[in-house]
């Protein structure tokens, strides 16, 4: 093996290299390290065997690398090699956890100097060193696998980093394949699901499984396919396509492995195809994805079905056959496989793209299948059939809609209707309005009015109607509930009328003013008894004159 690895170093530094230096290890644990140097023996590059990994043996050549940003794949490929330099005419001879050993000619004496890839394996301070030091430290021994000395470092890191550096840390020991310490960097990392996930892995006995599932965490989805299908778990392969969502690729693997879950990867194969426009394609995997005999086929799988689950699967499938022929314009097929679901949710879904791609009447009759009666009347409103509209108006509780429908009745002379509309619509107003302007019935208007709507708008349109009419009584009495005391006062003046006036406002008003234009109303008139008992509310103002009335 060894002799393997020695002929790739030099056919990989054959322009720099003459010869290689194994380490012997004492004390730590360093991995096959070796050094390969130069012609002139001055310069000294540091490469680790790495025996064990998930793509299987490599060397790894240590580079000037320093923080945990630096680890990453594309700088680590740019990043140039540590170089150390020796002393001229020596003759390296051993090579001892970093510390390289040479007999230096011209001084005939042995002489020892660190690798610059060892710099902080040395050099290190603990709690006594800065951050930047930590970092390096750590750096270092990531390079060099001593992943228990990865741990030392990490505990002395500001808390805001150490979680990066202890989740790199992991990922790195099992792309190694050391899953205890991997394990142990994720439980530091508070990263319980990752600790879960590699428990888990030393439960498995089956190499190929075991690496599988390593390179499905570190995100090698193809590999981790690739080893599961040589291994006598190829189901697995499949498992990882649907995690990960992989239609296309879980297809093809279910095919091979398990039949039974064609129709359901099918059928997510086919939502797929929906969302990117491929309709056709689409509807024939929905229609491939039906399962006709659902009880037949519950006896064929181990899975945790039941008959529900089956039916909304089923469901699915046409509502997607539903959607993608709306969407290729075939709008019976959409209706009718529209109609054949159940699920209210899927339903609504379909009326909600048959709105938004202009099937009006395809989508409030959907609307209204499912109960949705508002929205399916506003679109019956939109189109102008308002009969079926109306249809709805039993089941319609918006007052918008309601008055909505009720205009539209108004414009088409169906006052009856108009009403019984503006009524459930609590659009009290409109309810008078109708009843004064087209269905000449006031005294429905005074009951609304004097039940539901004491408005001063509404007093108005009473006036109005009675003042057409030639009624001047009960035209000043609602000026008088719409406040429109100036042209009550001028009614009841013109035409004798003034005892409703009065009246009125000597239960509701307080206004001086007010009590002396009826006294000198009713004193023009020789009408003293009743000019007196408004000059009486005058007190304060003219008592002299209130006796005199008094005693005429």
């Amino acid at each position: 093996m060894r002799s393997a690895f020695c002929a790739c170093s030099v056919i990989l530094c054959a322009s720099l290299i003459i010869y290689i230096l194994y380490s012997h290890s004492t004390g730590f644990k360093i991995t096959s390290l070796f050094i390969g140097i130069n012609k002139s023996n001055t310069n000294a590059y540091t490469f680790n065997i790495i025996l064990n990994s998930l793509n299987g043996p490599y060397i790894r050549t240590l580079k000037e690398l320093y923080y945990l940003e630096d680890l990453e794949e594309e700088k680590m490929k740019k990043a140039k090699p540590i170089t150390t330099n020796i002393d001229n005419d020596c003759y390296p001879f051993n090579l001892e956890n970093g510390m390289l050993y040479y007999f230096n000619r011209a001084e005939k004496d042995v002489k020892d100097q660190i690798l610059d890839s060892h710099y902080w394996f040395y050099n290190w301070k603990k709690e006594g060193d800065s951050e930047d030091g930590h970092k390096k430290y750590y750096v270092q021994n990531y390079l060099l696998t001593n992943y228990k000395l990865c741990l030392d470092a990490c505990k002395y890191l500001n808390e805001a980093d150490q979680k990066l550096y202890y989740e790199k840390l992991g990922k790195e020991a099992l792309n190694n394949l050391d899953i205890e310490l991997a394990a142990e960097a994720f439980r530091y990392a508070k990263d319980i699901s990752l600790v879960l996930t590699v428990e888990e892995l030393k439960r498995e006995t089956e190499k190929k499984v075991i690496l599988g599932h390593i390179a499905a965490i570190l995100g090698k989805e193809d590999l981790a396919v690739e080893l599961f299908e040589g291994s006598s778990q190829p189901e697995k392969a499949l498992e990882l396509r649907i995690d990960l969502q992989d239609w296309e690729e879980a297809l093809k693997l279910a095919k091979q492995y398990n039949k039974n879950k064609e129709p359901f990867i099918s059928q997510k194969l086919a939502y797929k195809y929906e969302t990117e426009n491929h309709y056709q394609e689409a509807m024939n995997l929905y229609e491939n994805s039906f399962i006709n005999n659902p009880m037949e086929f519950l006896k064929k799988i181990n899975d945790d079905y039941d008959l529900n689950d089956l039916e909304l699967h089923n469901q699915k499938c046409t509502a997607g056959l539903s959607r993608c022929s709306f969407r290729n314009g075939e709008t019976d097929k959409g209706l009718s496989k529209a109609e054949e679901l159940t699920d209210k949710t899927l339903i609504v879904e379909i009326a909600t793209l048959c709105e938004s791609i202009n099937y009006d009447l395809e989508s409030a009759k959907l609307f209204s299948k499912v109960g949705l009666y508002e929205k399916a009347a506003t679109i019956f409103i939109k189109m102008k059939m308002f009969s079926s509209a109306e249809g709805l108006m039993d089941k319609i509780k918006s007052p918008k809609l309601l008055s909505q429908l009720a205009k539209m009745k108004e414009t088409e002379g169906l006052y009856s209707d108009a009403e019984k509309a503006y009524m459930a619509a609590g659009d009290w107003e409109n309810v008078i309005r109708i009843n004064l302007k087209y269905l000449d019935n006031p005294d429905k208007a005074r009951e609304i009015l004097m039940n539901n709507c004491k408005t001063e708008s509404a007093a108005i349109l009473m006036s109005e109607y009675y003042e057409s009419k030639g009624k001047k009584k009960e035209t000043i009495e609602y000026k008088l509930i719409a406040k429109r005391y100036e042209e009550a006062f001028a009614i009841a003046q013109s035409y004798n009328e003034m005892k409703i006036y009065s009246d009125y406002m000597l239960k509701n008003s307080k206004n001086p003013e007010e009590f002396k234009k009826i006294a000198s109303y009713y004193e023009g008139k020789s009408m003293y008894g009743e000019a007196g008992v408004f000059c009486e509310k005058m007190i304060p103002n003219n008592p002299k004159k209130v006796f005199w009335y008094h005693n005429l």
